[in-house]
């Protein structure tokens, strides 16, 4: 064994083996501090890549949550719904003109006429000439005549060519039409048997041609009927030109001819105007 290795047993006390051996250390320090570098250098590059990744990732969900926000955003600029309780209100509070208006695409509707059959009420009416507690009704058909005051129109008992005033038990009825027979008196003697099968104890007091006012075709007409209580009627006819009309009276017999009643009739009669 050479005198240098058996003093030492390495070759670190060789001077040529010893530059050698830390030129290589030096190198291989560098090679590792090389190698450490681009170990770090990677994992500074890695770790920079990660971060843009994680930031491109995460950049995507706060784009998308901007959208999210914007619709409550713009839902809180918008006014508020409006509760149907409120908005019953509000129309409720509208102005009266606008209910009103109709809708354009459908007609107004308009107002139900009343029935060809129904009455309309008579007009009642002071006048200077009639006697106290009597008024002129005027007729919507268009006749005329002063009755007194306790003699009501009877709507429920009228008709369209027969209006009815009763009270105190006494009752006149006013009938017309626009197509009179030729004969007042034979008119009725026509109507006679259908009232005498109609009624009780029927019993004729007249039958015959008057001369009424200005009218030569009417005829008066009277009877009595009933049991119990005894009934008395009198029915005048006569034809005025285009119209026929009767009076007809009735009321109780004990009452017939009281001053009341009999001036109700006379005054009735006297005052009757026909339409023109």
């Amino acid at each position: 064994m050479p005198p240098e290795l058996a003093e030492t047993g390495t070759w670190s006390r060789s001077g040529t083996l010893g530059v050698r051996s830390r030129k290589r250390r030096w190198q291989v320090l560098a090679a590792l501090l090389v190698v450490l570098l681009l170990i770090a250098g990677g994992v500074w590059l890695a770790q920079g890549s990660d971060g843009a990744a994680t930031k491109a990732a995460t950049a995507p969900s706060k784009a998308a949550s901007v959208p999210a926000a914007a619709p409550a955003s713009a839902a809180s600029q918008a006014p508020p719904p409006v509760a149907p309780a409120t908005a019953a209100s509000t129309a409720a509070s509208s102005p009266a003109s606008t209910a009103a208006q109709p809708s354009p695409s459908l007609p107004p509707t308009p107002a139900p006429s009343a029935p060809a059959s129904a009455a309309a009420a008579p007009t009642p009416a002071a006048t200077p000439d009639a006697p106290a507690g009597y008024q002129l009704y005027k007729d919507s058909s268009g006749f005329s005549i002063q009755l007194p005051s306790w003699l009501a129109f009877d709507a429920s008992a009228s008709g369209a060519t027969s209006h009815v005033f009763d009270g105190n038990g006494v009752r006149l009825q006013v009938d017309w039409t626009t197509s009179p027979g030729p004969s007042a008196v034979a008119a009725w003697q026509q109507e006679e048997p259908s009232v005498r099968n109609s009624v009780s104890n029927y019993q004729r007091l007249q039958l015959k041609a008057i001369t009424y006012g200005a009218w030569s075709n009417a005829s008066d007409w009277e009877w009595t009927f009933g049991s119990g209580t005894l009934r008395h009627s009198l029915n005048r006819g006569f034809v005025t030109g285009k119209y026929g009309y009767a009076l007809y009276w009735t009321a109780n017999d004990s009452d017939w001819n009281s001053p009341e009643l009999s001036q109700a009739r006379e005054t009735g009669f006297a005052s009757f105007q026909p339409a023109p």
